[in-house]
């Protein structure tokens, strides 16, 4: 198998086989097929295009079928790889060579048409600022892309740290405040999207610090992955001995509104 590349056609057949055992095992509301698909344009971008082809496949033959054409399938992007300082320099330090982010923004709208819904996974402290800045502009490029598609999206997974910690020597100085702060934003501005959103989720409940140390106390030394990893421990809405944070009050609040379905013109 590691010989056949996305558009082999034993890989279609056997994807295919595989999301129609998910579904029938989990009857699902939605169907993740990739995730962080956009991942792909940095790490070999001749395979995009192999991906792009596989995915085609997969949407196509599911939405041919009756018994599950109902799913919605969703494929998630790296949301920060559609974010740009006021000089139109990319946020992640790997797609700041010339060319990577507009490759990323052509790859984005070469998938939109095989699938149902856009998903965002969406880590703004994962990035050149750290979590030292959070520009008033970092959704604005991208909610435009999205609602420029077409098509509904969902925050698949999200986070932003609410303390503070250096990765391999770089500080990222962060708060339970800052942490609600941005909760707050990303609600905002999600709300006023022109494009339907579909759910949000934050990546944590509660921080991981003690499988992080569980983690670091049986990987080698200097492992890199453990320094990582720092960047998703501390994203929970209750720390790490389950005091509720700020941002807890923020997402339960926000979760008991009232839903507002759209009024359908007369």
């Amino acid at each position: 198998w590691n010989t056949y590349d996305f558009d082999a056609e034993p890989v279609k057949i056997a994807f295919l086989k595989y999301c129609i055992r998910v579904m029938e095992f989990f009857q699902p509301d939605y169907l993740a097929v990739a995730i962080e698909a956009s991942a792909v344009l940095d790490e070999a971008p001749e395979r995009y295009a192999k991906y792009l082809a596989l995915q085609q496949f997969v949407y196509t033959a599911l939405k041919g079928m009756k018994r599950y054409r109902h799913v919605p399938l969703i494929v998630s992007v790296s949301a920060t790889s559609f974010m740009a300082d006021e000089y139109g320099i990319a946020f992640k330090e790997d797609e700041m060579p010339l060319g990577k982010r507009e490759r990323q923004l052509q790859g984005f709208r070469d998938l939109v048409p095989y699938v149902d819904i856009v998903g965002l996974s969406f880590y703004p402290h994962y990035g050149k600022y750290n979590a030292s800045q959070l520009p008033a502009s970092i959704f604005d490029d991208m909610l435009a892309l999205i609602e420029a598609s077409g098509k509904p999206f969902a925050v698949t997974e999200s986070g932003y740290i609410a303390e503070t910690f250096d990765i391999v020597g770089f500080p990222f100085t962060s708060s339970a405040a800052k942490q609600n702060r941005y909760l707050k934003w990303l609600l905002y501005e999600i709300e006023k999207s022109s494009s339907p959103v579909e759910f949000l989720i934050n990546f944590h409940l509660r921080d991981n610090d003690y499988s992080w140390e569980r983690l670091r106390d049986n990987a080698p030394p200097g492992s890199l992955f453990i320094e990582f990893y720092k960047y998703f421990r501390d994203i929970g809405t209750f720390d790490g001995d389950g005091n509720p944070r700020p941002s807890a009050r923020t997402w339960k609040t926000t979760l008991d509104l009232p839903l507002r379905r759209p009024v359908s013109p007369r």
